[in-house]
């Protein structure tokens, strides 16, 4: 258990001191740690990271000098020993304690006595801790969610569907997987492979039970992709057809490209752009992994008009950069990083996207915008400016996943016509 709680306390490092994406920080500290259970390790990553602002909460009430007079590695560990106290049942409290003790004394020297105290006056006081006064300022520390996003939820959505939103988002979303139906098909994949049932969602994904099934065979020869069912729902809901031109506008790193290939059967062309040029390479690779030969890469801007694809494409995907608050549920992180400010600025440059994909469609083609995000301002508001301001559009089809079950992630997409 030792090399776990290493791994973990490493992978929370680079997420929460470095500001390393929370996926890309676990999967480089298994690599690094001989670990026992990567499940475990996982799990409490994610669950401090999901309970971040109640373990704040907890350590700032039961310090005397208050939470900033704690040093990173000290509190590092004092959140770990307290969420595993507070949601884990495997290990009796004075084992956890003692176990985050004997890090303290190789990672904390001369500072375990401080965390040991820290923890065992937890264990002995947390529910005579009062939490804070007022219905939102409560939700934001229990729910762990930064107040101006609980007010934001309240506003768009009303009180009740808020908490509903906010519930699902501390829960993991299932692991879903889009089979390609350019090598196989579901029936066949679920049958060669353990812990795989069918989604009722859509017809192209398929429920995983393992977290390592990345790593199987069947994964490298191209069988499958990971993708989030509402995300492919709204590639299904485009009715992309073969011979298709087809630009995705913000493409890296590849999911909804490939997802557009294998629906047109491999038949047609998908020009895949994306700002980064490296980012391009995942594109590439996931392309060459799949046995995808009708998608082209290119670096470009998409908030840029580029008059050489004025009315050029058939179908035009603008799954535009956006806060992410629809896959909290996967990236706890996000929710942390995420400010005013950013969410401010977000919507001018998704409507300048969403305008130049109108540019690029030809007349009776159509654009998709979507985000997984669930920020009306993102949302409907980008759509409601843009269709102001361009008469030749009208909406199709909008959608809105709520993940109200901690089953799926929040997601919006919204398909638009240009009829004239």
């Amino acid at each position: 258990m030792y090399k776990d709680r290493e791994a973990i306390f490493d992978a929370l490092y680079s997420i929460l001191i470095d500001k390393a994406y929370s996926n890309i920080a676990i999967n480089h500290a298994l690599k690094k740690h001989e670990v026992y259970s990567k499940k475990y390790v996982r799990n409490v990553v994610k669950g401090v990271l999901r309970y971040l602002l109640l373990l704040d909460y907890y350590i700032d009430s039961l310090s005397k000098k208050g939470i900033k007079s704690i040093k990173n590695r000290d509190l590092l560990l004092i959140r770990i020993g307290m969420y595993e106290i507070l949601f884990l049942d495997g290990v009796p409290d004075y084992a956890t304690v003692n176990q985050i003790v004997v890090m303290a004394k190789k990672k904390c020297k001369g500072r375990e006595k401080f965390i040991n105290g820290i923890l065992r006056t937890f264990i002995r006081t947390k529910d005579e801790i009062k939490l804070p006064v007022g219905e939102n300022a409560a939700i934001s520390v229990i729910e762990s969610f930064p107040i101006h996003l609980v007010e934001m939820f309240i506003k768009q959505y009303g009180k009740d569907n808020a908490i509903k939103i906010i519930k699902g988002l501390n829960e993991t979303p299932q692991l879903t997987l889009r089979y390609n139906r350019l090598k196989t098909n579901r029936e066949k994949l679920i049958d060669e492979m353990e812990g795989l049932e069918p989604s009722e969602m859509t017809d192209l994904t398929i429920i995983a039970k393992n977290s390592e099934i990345i790593s199987s065979e069947q994964y490298k020869k191209g069988m499958f992709s990971v993708q989030g069912e509402a995300s492919v729902m709204a590639i299904l809901s485009f009715d992309l057809e073969p011979n298709s031109k087809v630009l995705d506008m913000c493409a890296a790193p590849g999911g909804k490209t490939t997802c557009m290939a294998e629906i047109m059967n491999n038949v047609g062309s998908i020009t895949a752009c994306d700002i980064y040029e490296h980012r391009l390479r995942l594109v590439e690779n996931e392309c060459e992994r799949l046995s995808i030969e009708i998608v082209d890469t290119k670096n470009m801007d998409g908030s840029v008009y580029d008059s050489n694809y004025e009315e050029c494409f058939d179908y035009v995907l603008a799954d535009v950069p956006c806060s992410g608050l629809g896959v909290i549920g996967k990236k706890p992180e996000i929710k942390y990083n995420c400010s005013i400010k950013e969410m401010k600025e977000l919507p001018e440059i998704q409507y300048n996207i969403l305008l130049n994909a109108g540019k690029y469609v030809k007349k009776n083609g159509y654009v998709m915008y979507s985000t997984c995000t669930l920020n009306k301002e993102e949302n409907e508001k980008v759509v409601d400016r843009f269709l102001k301001n361009n008469n030749e559009f009208k909406v199709v089809e909008i959608n809105t996943t709520l993940p109200y079950n901690g089953k799926v992630d929040g997601f919006f997409y919204c398909k638009i016509i240009k009829f004239r």
